[in-house]
């Protein structure tokens, strides 16, 4: 699903203005942990009701929107701005013009096959960096009101409550660093920066154990995170051919989800061989920094092709 509307954007919205259009998607991630986090209770206090348990409650009330929505856009969402019957000529005309000047910039050479992609330097990189952000972020969230109960002594109640406000400020961060990516025409330092930020929130979260600053770190850390994944996908869509779009974004994904079960795993086996989670926090600080690094490295080879070309 995420592969193909990263696609589907590449071939209605031009490259300038495509870090609103996916951080105005993406948001959808940072609000679902705010509202379902309120819900979710509620919907699993349903036990019993028409001989359903509260988990099949929540199943349904969190997939059915799903298979409902799926079947509008199948039959009333145009494939490509030719199609849509609420542009005029002249729109459609302007529209495509933009679009075929940002494919004119990164259409490749010679033959095209369809794992192409897969074997660009560039895309391998980003499916090293989003393998370690995406597992050390999962690894530590997984365990998060865990791990935030056990160094403010607050209850379940409380930290839902800061979990859900940490949700609410990721989705103006991801807005925010979406519309200023477009504003400055710069992708890699608006990755670079919450990334770094992340990586400084875990040094912090490992080293202290003042209950304040642990929930501060913990929701700047939540924040950087989302304002990352405004821009991550952004760089596909203006490095590669539009054909390998998709691929490519399905590999950085897919790949990188591996993280999400290897990081965690390490995690826990931190936490039994030391008996609590300051040696994991401490560990979680190496992958973002080796993805700034990342970035960097790229940051400067696209600087380089760009004066080549000019």
């Amino acid at each position: 699903f995420f592969p193909g509307v990263i696609y589907h954007l590449t071939l209605w919205i031009p490259a300038h203005h495509r870090g609103r259009a996916i951080s105005r998607f993406y948001v959808a991630g940072p609000l679902a942990s705010a509202v379902m986090g309120a819900v979710a209770g509620g919907l699993l206090g349903l036990e019993g009701h028409l001989g359903l348990a509260g988990w099949q409650w929540l199943f349904l009330v969190q997939g059915m929107p799903a298979i409902a929505m799926s079947l509008i856009f199948l039959l009333y969402l145009p494939d490509v701005p030719a199609t849509a019957k609420w542009l005029s000529p002249d729109e459609k005309r302007w529209l495509e013009g933009r679009l075929d000047a940002d494919r004119a910039i990164t259409t490749e050479q010679g033959e095209h096959t369809r794992f192409k992609a897969l074997r660009d330097p560039r895309v391998l990189a980003f499916v090293a960096l989003n393998f370690m952000t995406l597992g050390a972020y999962y690894a530590f969230n997984l365990s998060a009101p865990t791990v935030l109960q056990t160094a403010t002594g607050m209850s379940a109640g409380r930290i839902g409550f800061f979990v859900s406000i940490a949700g609410l400020m990721g989705a103006v961060a991801m807005i925010f660093n979406g519309w200023h990516s477009d504003l400055r025409r710069e992708r890699y330092l608006h990755l670079a920066a919450p990334l770094l930020v992340q990586g400084a929130c875990f040094a912090v979260m490992a080293t202290t154990h003042v209950p304040t600053v642990m929930l501060t770190a913990y929701m700047v850390l939540i924040t950087a995170n989302w304002a990352s994944a405004a821009v991550i996908w952004l760089v596909p869509g203006e490095i590669l051919d539009p054909r390998s779009v998709a691929v490519a974004v399905a590999a950085i994904n897919g790949i990188g989800q591996l993280g999400s079960f290897v990081m965690p795993y390490a995690w826990g086996l931190a936490k039994d061989a030391t008996g609590d989670f300051h040696a994991g926090l401490a560990a979680l600080t190496a992958p973002y920094l080796i993805a700034v690094a990342i970035v960097l490295v790229l940051r400067q080879g696209h600087r380089r092709r760009r004066l080549a070309v000019a």
